[in-house]
């Protein structure tokens, strides 16, 4: 073999086998490390992605896993509340049964049916079982329906007392200035027609037509304005009577208007304490104030969602100030104030204080509200409360938005609610409320939605709103209000293995008094009794035979798992012959690399001193 200087053929052979060497000790430490074959998916491609999607697999199968171990559990839950209310109506059985025999009379009957009661109160207790916040067993909640635009405030049981229309000043309701004439004999209210207003005095007919009036009635029914009628017979006699300063509320049309005003009068002339009134020298009869409020809401102050009845009203003296509370519905409003003459009652939501309500006080009756009692007893009056006919308010409302659609979820409770949209600069924010408790969600302002970037909005009570094709995000709305329907079942889906459409549904139905057929049931007598028994009786199968269901997919989802656990021992073995480094064959290569490279290193070197060698050869010979 020849030597040469220049190409150190033999380095170069050393220097190859170095790296080769090297390279295979570092893939060996690298999978030792890693504990993988293919710790990078560039030195074995079709490996790392055979791997990945085994391990994908597995992930999902192990979710799936979890997923029917808590639809299990879901199941459990659900279950021991239905045992619970099995047991109930065992008792409930029983009681029924005795109450059905002639060995008791009724007022022993009573006595049981207190029991009774309570238990049918703790079925209704058991169906509200929940899970993550949902109540399993009310139904959930169905169609979502707009309930279409209230153009005011509606109020059902307001109190009409006198003032609603007409005021006193301490000469009663008369205006004796343009009541003029001969006028005797017991007085009349007469029905009212489209616009007209009449009553008749003994023979004679007075009348007013409200579509006449200059200026329209909302001009002509101001604070000290009057309402003259004047005899059909003879146009030189009237009668006339003062307007309140709360006017009618909402009645902006005639027709509406004489329908108050004739309610009003109605009041007045027949139903006070002399019975009805007759006229003579003097007017005898008239009612005397009801209450200090004028028995209408103050629509400007009045906003917000409200529905309901009012159940109780309280004052309560604050120094010189009152503490007032009134209960609609499910919310409490509250206002610290002093009444004041032209003024009105404002009181807030104690849980949203964008709720609001309003009543005008009476400007001639104020001063009676010298004391919390007197006042806590107008303002009762006012509301119906202790009567049986409690007032009943209703949230004003504008048509459902155009182009949206509003969808409840199954965490979404049955009810009513008021959805509202406000703009501020380019952020919309929807808000939803049920008086009680409220929700939001926001959009970025994008003018006006099309097919190609049409969007829904979701709020954490479950319910949707899709925002349409058409929906103007740049323009505010006003509240409309939707009725959330009782659902008879609640679905729960699981998905229970790799793919998406490997579901399983858990339905739940309703398992309230109510769903179950029970309301209204007593043992109070023998007959009642022997109905509660057969009532129960379809009850506790209904219950039984879903219990019976639920129990079936139970004993599925147990062998769901077994199943989906021995899929993710097997697919997870094959995985391990793509991805995972056999660690006693990695050892031994690693000592055999490592061996391979101290040699190789030292030949290397040993090859460099060749050169050298050479070059000190020649230095000798040319000496």
């Amino acid at each position: 073999m020849s030597q040469t200087i220049s190409t150190n053929v033999n380095a170069l052979s050393a220097r190859r086998l170095l790296d080769l060497n090297a390279s295979a000790l570092g893939l060996a430490q690298d999978r030792l490390s890693s504990g993988k074959v293919v710790s990078d998916p560039s030195q074995n491609p079709s490996a790392a992605a055979i791997g990945s999607v085994l391990d994908s697999a597995i992930n999902s199968m192990a979710q799936a896993s979890n997923n029917a171990t808590q639809a299990s559990a879901v199941i459990q839950l659900a279950t021991g509340a239905l045992g619970s209310s099995i047991d109930v109506l065992t008792r409930m059985s029983t009681l029924s049964a005795q109450a059905n025999s002639d060995t008791i009379s009724d007022p022993e009957r009573a006595m049981l049916n207190n029991e009774f009661t309570q238990l049918m109160a703790q079925i209704d207790q058991n169906a509200q079982a929940n899970w993550a916040g949902v109540e399993l067993f009310t139904g959930g909640a169905g169609a979502a329906v707009a309930s279409g635009a209230i153009g005011t405030h509606s109020t059902i049981g307001l109190s009409t007392n006198p003032t609603t229309l007409f005021g006193t000043d301490g000469t009663g309701a008369l205006s004796f200035s343009e009541t003029v004439g001969s006028l005797s004999g017991a007085v009349t209210v007469n029905a009212s027609a489209i616009g007209v207003v009449s009553v008749t005095i003994g023979t004679e007919i007075f009348s007013v037509d409200l579509t006449t009036i200059a200026g329209g009635y909302a001009t002509a029914a101001a604070s000290g304005q009057t309402l003259k009628l004047t005899s059909q017979a003879d146009t030189s006699k009237s009668i006339s009577f003062k307007i309140g300063n709360a006017v009618i509320s909402g009645a902006v049309s005639a027709t509406a208007a004489a329908t108050a005003a004739t309610t009003s009068l109605t009041n007045i002339l027949t139903a006070g304490p002399g019975g009805i009134v007759n006229f003579g020298t003097q007017a005898s009869g008239l009612k005397t104030q009801a209450n200090a409020f004028s028995g209408g809401l103050n629509l400007l102050n009045t906003q917000g969602m409200y529905t309901g009845s009012a159940t109780n009203a309280t004052v309560t003296a604050n120094g010189n100030l009152y503490d007032v509370n009134v209960t609609i519905g499910a919310q409490t409003f509250k206002a610290t104030t002093a009444p004041t003459i032209g003024g009105a009652l404002t009181l807030f939501s104690t849980t949203d204080a964008g709720n609001s309500i309003s009543f005008n006080y009476d400007r001639g009756s104020v001063a009676g509200l010298n004391n919390a009692a007197n006042f806590q007893t107008s303002l009762k009056s006012l509301l119906g409360i202790g009567t049986g006919a409690n007032a009943v308010l209703t949230s004003s409302s504008v048509a459902a938005p155009l182009n949206t659609v509003l969808t409840a979820g199954a965490g979404t409770a049955a009810g009513s609610y008021g959805l509202s949209y406000t703009v501020s600069g380019t952020t919309g924010t929807f808000k939803l409320t049920d008086g009680a408790d409220s929700w939001t969600s926001t959009i970025q302002v994008n003018g006006t939605l099309n097919a190609g970037n049409a969007t829904s909005v979701s709020f954490s009570n479950g319910v949707s709103l899709a925002l349409n094709s058409g929906f103007v995000t740049t323009a505010s709305t006003d509240m409309s209000t939707y009725n959330v329907a009782n659902g008879n079942s609640l679905v729960f889906q699981f998905q229970i293995g790799q793919q998406s459409s490997d579901t399983i549904a858990l339905t739940f139905n309703g398992a309230t008094t109510s769903a179950l057929g029970m309301l209204g049931l007593s043992i109070t007598t023998k007959a009642n009794a022997a109905a509660a028994t057969t009532t129960i009786q379809n009850a506790t199968s209904t219950i039984n035979t879903q219990i019976a269901q639920l129990g079936g997919t139970k004993s599925r989802l147990d062998y769901v798992v077994k199943n989906l656990n021995v899929s993710i021992q097997n697919q997870s073995a094959a995985k391990s012959t793509f991805t995972d480094a056999d660690i006693t064959e990695e050892l031994m290569n690693s000592q055999k690399f490592q061996a391979l490279v101290d040699m190789s290193s030292a030949v290397f070197q040993q090859t460099l001193k060749k050169q050298s060698q050479l070059a000190q050869m020649v230095q000798s010979a040319l000496r």
